[in-house]
C-alpha cells in the first residue's frame, strides 16, 4: 500500500512510518514509491524522526540476533521480542508486494492468495500487496480486470496514479494511460476517489464507467456489461465503431501492429466480434467486413482498401 501523507497526531505518524518501513522492504519498490516516500519525509520533521527509530529498533533486533552463541538465550529471545513488538504494535505484516507484468501481445489470467481472480491486458504492470488488514493492487500501466473475492476484514481497492478505486461489489475493470484513467463495473458497485480529495467521490454501479482525466472525474456513462470483459475471453466487441478505433484497440492486444494505409479507411464503421488469441484472426475478419486488403511491411501489417491498387 502507499501510506497516505495526511499525519496529524503521534499516533497517525507512527502508524504512516510503520507502513513506509514495511513497505519499502518489498522485494519490488517502484521508483514512484521512493518518491512519494521521500515527499513524506520531508514534509515534516517528525516523519524522520519516527522512521528514524523504527531503523534504530530494527537495526538493534538485528545485532541481537547475530551475536555469539555465548551472550545467551536471552538476548535471542529479546531479537524475536524485538521483531515481534515491532510487527505487532503496528499491526502489520511482513511485506509481500508482488510484481505482475505483461508484454506486447501478452495477456495473463492470475488467481491471488485471496481467491479473486485478475486479468491483465498486453503491456500492463501492476503491484499487489495484500496485508493484515486490506488487499491492494497498484497499477502503473495498461488495463486489468478484477473478480473480487468476498473479505469482510479486508477491503479491496486498486490505485491508479493519484485515482483510488475500492470495490464494494464484485466484477470491475480499471484502464491507466497516460494522463488518464478509466473505470467500469460489470457487477456489484465500486467507489473512485480522484486525485483532488475536495471533489466528491462517485459510486459506479453494474453497467457504468467513468474516466478520471488529470485528477478529475468526469460524467458517468452507460456500458454494456459484456462488452468490457470480452477482452478476457480473447474478444473484442465493437458496435458501429470507426475503423480507426478498431484497429487501435486490436493493436494493444497485437506483437504486430496494423497500420491504416488510408486515412480514409479509418472513417468505416464497422461492427462484429474480432478474436484476438491468434493475431491471423482479426485481419482475416476485417478484410471480410470492412473491404480491406493486407501486406507485409517493416515489421507492420499495412492495411488498404481491397479496390486501391
Amino acid at each position: 500500500m502507499s501510506p497516505t501523507a495526511a499525519t496529524s497526531t503521534p499516533e497517525q505518524v507512527q502508524e504512516t512510518a510503520a507502513r513506509w518501513f514495511a513497505r519499502l522492504r518489498g522485494d519490488a519498490v517502484a521508483a514512484s514509491t521512493r518518491a512519494e516516500f521521500a515527499a513524506w519525509l520531508a514534509a515534516d520533521p517528525a516523519h524522520a524522526e519516527e522512521y528514524s527509530l523504527l531503523e534504530q529498533l530494527w537495526d538493534n533486533a538485528a545485532r541481537l540476533q547475530t551475536r555469539p552463541r555465548k551472550s545467551g538465550r536471552a538476548l535471542a529471545t529479546a531479537a524475536l521480542a524485538a521483531a515481534a513488538l515491532f510487527l505487532g504494535w503496528f499491526n502489520l505484516a511482513p511485506p509481500t508486494d508482488t510484481l505482475l507484468s505483461t508484454v506486447a501481445g501478452e495477456r495473463r489470467h492470475v488467481q491471488l492468495d485471496d481467491g479473486s481472480e485478475l486479468d491483465l491486458a498486453p503491456q500492463t504492470q501492476v503491484s499487489v500487496r495484500f496485508g493484515k488488514g486490506q488487499r491492494q493492487l497498484e497499477l502503473a500501466q495498461g488495463s486489468i480486470a478484477i473478480s473480487v473475492a468476498a473479505d469482510a476484514q479486508r477491503p479491496f481497492e486498486v490505485l491508479a496514479g493519484s485515482s483510488r478505486i475500492r470495490d464494494i461489489g464484485t466484477r470491475f475493470t480499471v484502464d491507466r494511460r497516460a494522463n488518464e484513467v478509466r473505470v467500469g463495473v460489470a457487477e456489484g458497485m465500486v467507489e473512485v476517489s480522484p486525485g483532488d480529495a475536495q471533489q466528491t467521490r462517485q459510486i459506479l454501479r453494474a453497467g457504468e464507467a467513468l474516466t478520471i482525466v488529470d485528477g478529475e472525474i468526469r460524467p458517468v456513462l452507460a456500458v454494456d456489461r459484456n462488452n468490457l470483459l470480452a477482452w478476457t475471453k480473447g474478444q473484442l466487441i465493437f458496435e458501429e465503431a470507426p475503423l480507426s478505433e478498431v484497429v487501435a484497440a486490436l493493436n494493444r492486444f497485437r506483437k504486430t501492429p496494423i497500420v491504416l494505409g488510408d486515412p480514409q479507411a479509418g472513417r468505416q464503421r464497422i461492427s462484429g466480434v474480432l478474436l484476438i488469441a491468434d493475431e491471423a484472426t482479426a485481419p482475416l475478419a476485417l478484410a471480410r467486413i470492412a473491404g480491406l486488403r493486407f501486406e507485409t511491411q517493416d515489421g507492420r501489417l499495412l492495411a488498404r482498401r481491397a479496390e486501391t491498387h
